[in-house]
């Protein structure tokens, strides 16, 4: 019996500490037929309506430094504080469908100039800057990035999916850092399977 309520109490604390504590949560009302957000702290008291004319779309329930939204006037997903302060475009997930990247590893991936990917940290510190092509997400703390990329349109005619997909010459791998460990032709399944990456 002492050993069952001993397991259960471990549990129960293995549990609470699993759970990720979040500072805010975002609010949503109807007002007629547009959504209505607001940012709400840990006591249920609204910091902050936001104009539901510029913020027309989010993902995102709860916070700690920044949320991502779809801001008027801005390309795809925007992360701000909960001062409204404009942080960075943040990365989307899925080709033609709204999927914004999210924080692994201490690091989620940036939009910048030229459309070149980078990262912030979950603070909403820019700690890589743009640079990239095309990279993935960290996964044992290693991201695969690729370049001498050239787009090919998909041949819907022929059966493909409809979008885009790329070709590229070069293949390396970075640390959380940015630095460049290893460039070169390599495969893209050997070298995830050489350093142990296995994110999507």
């Amino acid at each position: 019996m002492k050993r069952i309520i001993l397991t259960l109490f471990l549990l129960s604390i293995s549990v609470c500490f699993s759970q990720e504590k979040y500072k805010y949560k975002i609010g949503r009302e109807w007002n007629g037929n547009r959504e209505v957000y607001s940012i709400i702290n840990q006591r249920g008291d609204t910091i902050r309506k936001l104009d539901s004319i510029k913020y027309f779309n989010t993902l995102h329930n709860k916070f700690n430094h920044f949320v991502i939204f779809q801001i008027k006037g801005k390309p795809g997903w925007s992360a701000i504080d909960i001062n409204e302060n404009y942080l960075f475009q943040v990365y989307n997930r899925l080709s033609g469908e709204p999927f914004p990247d999210y924080v692994k590893e201490n690091r989620i991936r940036i939009i910048g100039k030229n459309n070149r990917i980078g990262f912030a940290d979950a603070l909403g510190n820019i700690v890589i800057k743009p640079q990239f092509e095309k990279v993935t997400e960290f996964d044992n703390g290693f991201a695969i990035f690729q370049s001498e990329c050239v787009k090919i349109q998909n041949n819907v005619a022929q059966g493909e999916h409809p979008g885009v997909r790329y070709k590229c010459e070069k293949i390396g791998y970075i640390d959380k850092s940015g630095k460049i460990i290893e460039l070169g032709e390599f495969n893209f399944k050997e070298l995830r399977e050489r350093i142990n990456w296995n994110g999507n």
